[in-house]
């Protein structure tokens, strides 16, 4: 019998909560994500927010917008 992982960690102290960016993945998308959270072991909203944080800060540098980010994830 193997046991279930446990997510690693829960979002940053100070996370907007209440207001959830929601998206949708193509088939082939979704079992990449999957695959990649079979390895890592977070939970989907981690992972995605992992995935997400450096497209987010490469988006704003490139429109001038860095300054409106406190860059704090973890690479």
């Amino acid at each position: 019998m193997t046991a279930l992982r446990q997510p690693r960690r829960r979002a940053p102290k100070g996370v907007v909560t209440g207001k959830p960016i929601w998206t949708r993945l193509l088939p082939n998308e979704r079992a990449c994500f999957d695959a990649l959270n079979a390895q890592e072991g977070y939970s989907d909203s981690e992972l995605g927010r992992r995935l997400m944080l450096p497209g987010l800060c490469e988006a704003a540098a490139l429109a001038g917008l860095a300054h409106l980010l406190e860059v704090q994830h973890e690479s």
